[in-house]
């Protein structure tokens, strides 16, 4: 949610030539969202909005298409330096990653989507959000500035109450919306920018 927040604020609120970009990762698809998956992703929403599109990706499409071997999404190396070429037609770039805590760990998917953005920060401005265990992943190496945002009671209680079925019973309800408030004490997302510029 506080992605959502910053990005739609991000959109409003900066004047120029700026572009924001994101990618929110959902535990039920944490299996399929390779590292390649979320910048292609990323890349995609970045060239939208540029017209006509810029010359190295229709480079590397004719490059793709020529070729006699079976058709293949780019590679790692291929989306970073389309990404980091297509980000040069903006006079800043944001890239936005929610619910990193939800990316899957197979082919060590954390560790190459953090490597890729590291490589992207130092040109653009990188915001993660994460659950405080992973911080150490993000912040080991770089410098990069944490805000920990905490979840008011009142705010859980509202939404709770507003996403209950009618139908449930005030005892129910109360009991419910007492569970969920006493089990998130101490659940927090971490919001971590990684970036210099």
């Amino acid at each position: 949610m506080f992605s959502f927040v910053a990005t739609e604020y991000l959109r409003r609120t900066l004047q120029g030539n700026v572009r924001v970009v994101y990618f929110y990762y959902q535990f039920q698809d944490r299996f399929k969202q390779s590292t390649e998956e979320v910048l292609a992703c990323l890349l995609k929403q970045l060239v939208l909005a540029v017209d006509p599109l810029p010359s190295c990706l229709l480079s590397q499409y004719q490059n793709f298409t020529n070729s006699h071997e079976p058709l293949a999404r780019p590679d790692l190396s291929c989306l970073l330096d389309l990404f980091l070429q297509c980000s040069s037609y903006f006079d800043r770039v944001f890239v936005m990653i929610d619910a990193f805590d939800e990316c899957g760990q197979i082919e060590r998917q954390r560790e190459k989507i953090v490597s890729a953005l590291r490589s992207l920060s130092e040109s653009l401005k990188v915001f993660i959000t994460t659950q405080p265990h992973l911080l150490g992943d993000l912040t080991s190496e770089h410098s990069s500035t944490t805000l920990q945002i905490r979840a008011d009671k009142t705010d859980i209680e509202k939404y709770v109450r507003s996403n209950l079925p009618k139908r449930v019973s005030k005892q129910l309800e109360n009991d419910i919306i007492t569970t969920i408030c006493a089990e998130s004490d101490g659940m927090y997302t971490a919001y971590d920018a990684i970036a210099n510029s």
